[in-house]
């Protein structure tokens, strides 16, 4: 679809760009509502699961718990919340934000979550990209850790 915001450029050009799963992939929240938030989108245009195949949907599971281990191992968070809201972009896709009780010091930056035990506020203010590559690089790394672990 040309209007939808995941679809309108190759996304291995988006500056927020992790990686590629095949089926899926993993993107950094520009605004990091809190410390290691991404988005994980399927490749292709969907509205709604039914439309899914079954591997996608158990590459989208799959890339979600690599996710889960990956900000567990990383940032520490004291909980991680998974929202799926479907009210700005139709197409599918989900927000994983790790929550924190306090403060969290990345590579010389402060991050906080003003809003734990509530829900965040998902979108916001876009972070320079010298802020957001170490989060990516961590990130990243992660990832294909997990990948080649459960290879």
């Amino acid at each position: 679809m040309k209007d939808c915001i995941f679809c309108k450029k190759p996304f291995e050009e988006n500056p927020t760009f992790i990686k590629d799963y095949g089926n899926i992939r993993v993107l950094l929240n520009y605004s990091q509502p809190t410390l290691g938030s991404v988005l994980i989108v399927p490749n292709n245009h969907f509205t709604t699961y039914s439309k899914m195949s079954e591997e996608e949907i158990e590459e989208y599971a799959r890339v979600r718990k690599h996710i889960d281990i990956a900000l567990r191992e990383n940032f520490h968070p004291d909980t991680i919340n998974f929202y799926e809201l479907f009210m700005v972009e139709p197409h599918l896709h989900g927000h994983i934000v790790p929550r924190y009780k306090n403060s969290k010091m990345f590579k010389g930056e402060i991050y906080t979550d003003p809003l734990f035990g509530q829900k965040p506020k998902l979108g916001g203010e876009i972070l320079p990209q010298k802020t957001m590559d170490p989060i990516i690089k961590t990130i990243r790394s992660s990832l294909d850790l997990c990948e080649k672990m459960s290879n």
